[in-house]
């Protein structure tokens, strides 16, 4: 078996990886442009490097050939595979960095580099599960722009998941109907409160199927 193909990307400033973060999408990974395209799947090794000389390199898997949407380039849409705890913690200090770096540049918090970075990390958060972590960095955005509509509803996103991941179910329900009250056309909202609707339907006719009817003659 072949060495896998490595993929190196260099930042000359915080900023540079500031932008590439925040073309971060749940559920479709990171874009990098690339000539040689790559069957979804391929596992290859992304080495970064940053402005003040540190470099890390990270395992990786080639989600699908993709185009970046403000340029036109051709490229690949790729996810982190995993990293280890040292990574992690390496990757997080990086992040930070790079937040304050943003922050200073001046400009609105919402239009700041800074606070597309903290929205990529929330993402990254939430799709690791790490709903309080996620929350934190929500609530602190919203301390910074409480009429900010967009982290409102990822903070009931970030909740909606956590109950889910609970099985507190109605508490799940809930949430998504606050969703839905700020973004009547949210899909995740939709999409869940159907599945929410159809377990507890297919939960009566299994507990009817066992037990028969609780009504009284």
């Amino acid at each position: 078996m072949g060495a896998k193909p490595v993929a190196r990307l260099g930042f000359e400033a915080w900023e540079d990886f500031v932008a590439f973060l925040s073309q971060q999408d749940a559920g479709r990974g990171l874009f990098m442009r690339s000539r040689q395209p790559l069957p979804a799947g391929t596992e290859i090794d992304v080495d970064l490097g940053f402005p003040n000389g540190s470099r890390l390199s990270l395992a990786a898997r080639v989600i699908d050939a993709d185009c970046d949407p403000r340029t036109g380039d051709l490229g690949l849409r790729i996810q982190i595979a995993h990293m280890s705890a040292e990574q992690a913690a390496f990757l997080q200090a990086a992040i930070q960095r790079a937040s304050a770096a943003g922050l200073r540049s001046g400009g609105s918090v919402r239009d700041s580099r800074g606070y597309q970075l903290r929205f990529s990390e929330v993402i990254r958060l939430i799709d690791a599960s790490k709903f309080s972590k996620a929350e934190k960095l929500l609530l602190g955005m919203l301390e910074d722009a409480p009429e900010d509509r967009g982290a409102q509803i990822w903070l009931l996103v970030c909740r909606a998941r956590r109950h889910r991941a609970r099985f507190a179910t109605e508490d799940a329900a809930a949430a998504y109907r606050e969703i839905l009250a700020l973004d009547p056309d949210h899909g995740e909202a939709c999409t869940e409160l159907d599945a929410i609707a159809d377990e507890a339907r297919q939960s009566q006719e299994i507990f009817q199927r066992v037990f028969g009817s609780t009504k009284e003659p």
